[in-house]
């Protein structure tokens, strides 16, 4: 679970220079905060609803859906960027590339 983001900072640090490694790991890094973020959040509400009889049970079932369907498209879009990323494709992740460039560019600017 913390490989995308682990590997994305690492990259981030020791690659100074080319911007399409830059791009990816800072793709990597809020994917990876992403997963994180929504599996504790998703965990949580699923740990609280299940202590309520029957009608929590349901409610947790709901949610640990909802956190199956996520980690599966997580997947799906974390292999897609790693297939274009080695056949040098430089492919935004939908909202997360966006906010990947504008956080790279505040880095630079930042220098």
């Amino acid at each position: 679970m913390f490989f995308p983001l682990i590997g994305g900072v690492l990259f981030l640090v020791l690659e100074k220079k080319d911007p399409f490694v830059r791009f990816y790991a800072m793709q990597s890094v809020i994917l990876g905060g992403l997963l994180i973020v929504v599996s504790l959040a998703v965990g949580l509400a699923e740990l609280l609803f299940h202590q309520i009889p029957i009608v929590g049970f349901l409610l947790a079932l709901g949610f640990a859906a909802v956190n199956l369907v996520f980690s599966l498209a997580w997947l799906v879009v974390w292999v897609i960027a790693i297939v274009k990323a080695l056949t040098n494709v430089e492919w935004e992740v939908p909202v997360l590339g966006a906010m990947a460039r504008k956080r790279l560019a505040e880095m630079s600017a930042g220098k």
